[in-house]
């Protein structure tokens, strides 16, 4: 059975369960499967029971309508047991106690990028049900046994119960949890505790002890442990020492763990509690912080504090190259070769985006100042809930997080450098194998003549200047690379995600370029790339003298882009070039440059023709992604043995790094500046 007859029956499937599902709405059921066979069958899935783990894959994918997260404290929510809870059916108002029976589990799907936490819980009554745990932390220092705790007591607020399959003798259910903050850990001293469960679990021992402890998970890069254990250091403590030390080295974990406003707030507690000067690794903790918080000018007046203490934006003009922008993720996924893993379904998105969601969802959940800057980012018309916090901490949104996701991330590789050394090495980059989201270069807007490039090492997003830029100028970067084919409506269609019409000068340029000429300059551009070799120069002077003249008096003006034909000047230049003839390829690689927006001092000559050149200035920078470009015309020049080769290979440098946004990885990438 191929990949779409069995995507086809497993919906089918779904479907019938979906159905089945519908058709008990409201009812309380009493025919759950038994305890100890739910147990049972947990236990064969954690011992990878092939069958099972199906059978647990396509209960994550069964249909479930968005709903708003709960935004009432939970000792204002009326209890209620897994015995009378209704299926289908979302409790407002209600919440359930329950404690981890078994250890969860995360299974991967090629299916959605997107897997909950899978656990069985019961009741004080014994009764027992599957919980679905959904965007839960998803990084390795936050592993599933740190975020559902066996033997912990959890308190889900406003339950939603889900019929998910029958199971002789029974049906298994399931709490589905959806947004995070529906969901609260309680400690074992907790009022809403029942008696039978009050500190039933093992006692810490003393404050030192559980700072080691902590110590140790900070050894083995166990952040979520660590913060657990240093919390209980913080409870247990019986000194202001011993307080301080706990608080600063929770902070520490909270910063690892993407979580700046409770490391801040823990940094500054532990310097409070310090007396005198402040201590050396709380300033800088606060700093950090602080940088992560977006909080620049605090971040920089914490960081002159502690160079003091520990000594052993007027708007200007702009170069070209010079660096702007150099933001950290707000939030960040990197999913590697599996990136292609959700490509294999229409219409789901990107598993780097589901990623993005769950860790999204954790950093407002745990940040609450987050959520305020978080909610300033484009959304639609997606109005938020009215309550920003309950329980202590901030109410999250799952459906806000997906749609700003949408319209405020970006996917991308690991490294724009990854992009040019595929291009070298003539390999494909998926380019959708990372997504993350970075609120200040989200605002700037696109232009498709862009004076800025944007590139990625990681989670930092680096903006330069791809051009000079005159003071109190806006910025503008690419979001979708201008099509040659493209009239301007088909231009427009493509930036409806971001529901905003794109009026550069090249958008413009289209609109008043009739279809007519488009298919004309389609047609001569085709029979251009046919005649691409030194064998029919007389055939590509011919073509591009007639695309030449679709073009209109701006296009064809310096600096400006003639969409299109600068590629074929490329290609043309290539075939100059390995037919021997590289002086010629000098003046037809310039030609490229020009078409491209790009504007030097010195003229260039025409195909195949000769120019002997001293030097090469470019006045003007155009299309800033021309790295392999520049580098072949160095090759040309090395060839020709042109004097215009040390100023060529400068702008290749330089191109590089407007383009990857570091120098660093040149040598690599492009062994020729060896």
């Amino acid at each position: 059975m191929g990949d779409a007859a069995m995507f086809g029956h497993l919906q089918g499937r779904i479907n019938q369960l979906d159905e089945q599902a519908r058709r008990r709405i409201g009812e309380i059921p009493t025919d759950h499967v038994p305890p100890g066979m739910l147990v049972k069958m947990h236990a064969s899935v954690l011992a990878n029971d092939v069958v099972l783990t199906n059978l647990y894959r396509m209960w994550t994918l069964l249909p479930q309508s968005p709903y708003l997260p709960c935004t009432r404290p939970g000792a204002e929510l009326e209890p209620i047991t897994i015995a009378h809870l209704q299926i289908g059916t979302h409790h407002r108002g209600r919440s359930v106690l329950v404690r981890i029976v078994t250890p969860p589990l995360r299974l991967q799907s090629n299916l959605t990028p997107v897997q909950p936490i899978i656990a069985i819980v019961k009741d004080a009554e014994g009764a027992m049900t599957m919980l679905q745990l959904w965007h839960s932390a998803t990084k390795a220092d936050t592993p599933v046994s740190e975020t559902l705790r066996v033997g912990s007591t959890y308190l889900i607020k406003e339950p939603l119960f889900k019929l998910l399959y029958n199971w002789v003798p029974g049906f298994i259910y399931c709490l589905r949890v959806d947004h995070y903050s529906d969901i609260l850990l309680l400690p074992d001293d907790h009022e809403l505790l029942p008696v039978q469960w009050r500190g039933s679990q093992a006692k810490a021992s003393t404050s030192k002890h559980l700072r080691v402890q902590g110590n140790e998970a900070v050894a083995k890069k166990a952040w979520a442990e660590a913060e657990r254990l240093y919390t209980s250091a913080i409870k247990a403590a019986t000194t202001t020492e011993e307080r301080q030390l706990a608080y600063l080295n929770r902070s520490l974990a909270y910063l690892q763990l993407g979580r700046p406003a409770p490391a801040l707030a823990d940094a500054a507690k532990a310097s409070s509690l310090h007396g005198g000067k402040p201590p050396e690794k709380g300033l800088f903790r606060e700093a950090m912080a602080l940088y992560q918080l977006a909080k620049f000018e605090q971040c920089l007046e914490k960081l002159e504090l502690l160079a003091a203490a520990y000594p052993s934006g007027i708007s200007s003009k702009a170069t070209v190259g010079e660096l702007l922008v150099c933001e950290k993720a707000f939030a960040y996924a990197y999913v590697g070769e599996k990136a292609s893993m959700s490509n294999d379904v229409a219409n789901y998105p990107s598993l780097a985006d589901g990623e993005l969601l769950g860790e999204t969802v954790q950093k407002l959940y745990h940040d609450s100042e987050a959520s305020q800057l978080f909610t300033d980012l484009p959304r639609g018309t997606y109005e938020v809930v009215s309550s920003t916090e309950v329980d202590g901490h901030p109410v999250v949104d799952k459906v806000l997080i997906a749609r700003v996701v949408e319209e405020s991330g970006f996917r991308t590789s690991r490294a724009t450098s990854d992009i040019l050394k595929a291009a070298a090495s003539l390999k494909r980059v998926a380019g959708n194998e990372a997504s993350g989201l970075w609120p200040l270069v989200s605002l700037i807007n696109h232009s498709c003549i862009a004076n800025c490039s944007h590139s990625f090492i990681g989670d930092m997003h680096i903006v330069r200047a791809a051009q000079d830029i005159e003071a109190r100028s806006e910025l503008s970067i690419l979001y979708l690379e201008p099509l040659p084919n493209d009239s301007y409506d088909d231009t427009q269609k493509r930036f409806q995600r971001w529901n905003f019409r794109c009026d550069c000068p090249l958008c413009l340029d289209k609109k008043s370029t009739s279809k007519q000429t488009m298919d004309r300059r389609n047609a001569y551009l085709q029979q251009l790339s046919q005649n691409l070799s030194p064998n029919n120069i007389y055939a590509a002077k011919r073509a591009i003298g007639q695309a030449l003249q679709t073009y209109s008096a701006w296009a064809k003006s310096p600096g400006s882009l003639m969409c299109g034909l600068g590629i074929h000047y490329f290609l043309l230049a290539g075939g100059f070039h390995i037919a021997n003839k590289p002086a010629e390829a000098i003046e037809i690689y310039l030609k490229g440059f020009e078409a491209s927006g790009f504007v030097f001092a010195e003229a260039s000559g025409g195909i195949g023709k000769k120019v002997k050149r001293k030097t090469l200035t470019i006045k003007q920078w155009g299309d800033y992604q021309v790295v392999m470009q520049f580098a072949q015309l160095y090759k040309a020049c090395q060839k020709a043995a042109s004097p215009i080769a040390a100023a060529v290979k400068r702008y290749e440098e330089l191109a590089y790094l407007i383009t990857v946004g570091e120098k660093e990885t040149m040598l690599d990438t492009c062994p020729d500046l060896k």
